[in-house]
């Protein structure tokens, strides 16, 4: 099923996933690992693997989430369908462009007999630039709804961060323990819910 919709997509939604790609990697660079690193120092010494698999999660995570947010916009746009009909329109128009200047070349009574269809060729091309600025606008509004997704995007990764630096502190503060506060601490609460308990 994937393949025939790929065999479907014309040029201009060829290139509309190519940027999408390109917008994607340049986003996710900013949560390469050595950034992440560079903000939780500690965290990064301390469990470098750990730190590696969240970085990890958190890219598949953005890089899974947008992908989905941009097919369900593509299927609900009916998009695949509205720029294949304007690749279709385009050359169509270059077509029909083509024609005219060959007609112009042509010996004087055949234009006399052609110039008959201007008019209609002129409404014709109205309507395709008419339908041409349709998906235009459909395309406008496209990469409005892609703006709002990776300002959403920017949000999520915000909060990730945040959840990182609780955890970089939290790790912070455990690492500054006294072992015998800690033991003490692990017998209160051994006390405290085993009271027939003797530490």
């Amino acid at each position: 099923m994937a393949d025939e919709i790929k065999q479907q997509e014309g040029p201009r939604m060829t290139k509309l996933r190519v940027l999408l790609e390109k917008a994607l990697s340049k986003t996710l660079k900013n949560c390469s690992y050595d950034k992440v690193a560079q903000c939780f120092s500690q965290l990064a010494q301390d469990s470098p693997e750990a730190l590696q698999s969240a970085v990890d999660q958190v890219v598949d995570f953005l890089k899974t989430r947008i992908n989905e947010e941009f097919e369900t916009i593509v299927e609900k746009r009916d998009l695949i369908n509205k720029l294949n009909s304007l690749d279709e329109l385009i050359a169509s128009a270059k077509k029909m462009n083509q024609k005219e200047a060959v007609s112009l070349q042509r010996p004087a009574p055949e234009i006399a007999i052609l110039s008959k269809t201007v008019v209609s060729k002129r409404e014709e091309m109205e309507r395709l630039k008419a339908q041409l600025l349709e998906v235009q606008q459909e395309n406008s509004g496209l990469m409005e709804d892609l703006k709002a997704k990776n300002k959403a995007m920017e949000s999520n990764k915000k909060e990730v961060m945040g959840m990182l630096q609780e955890i970089d502190q939290a790790m912070s503060l455990a690492s500054n323990v006294q072992p015998q506060t800690l033991s003490n601490m692990v017998d209160d609460l051994m006390v405290e819910t085993n009271p027939n308990l003797v530490v």
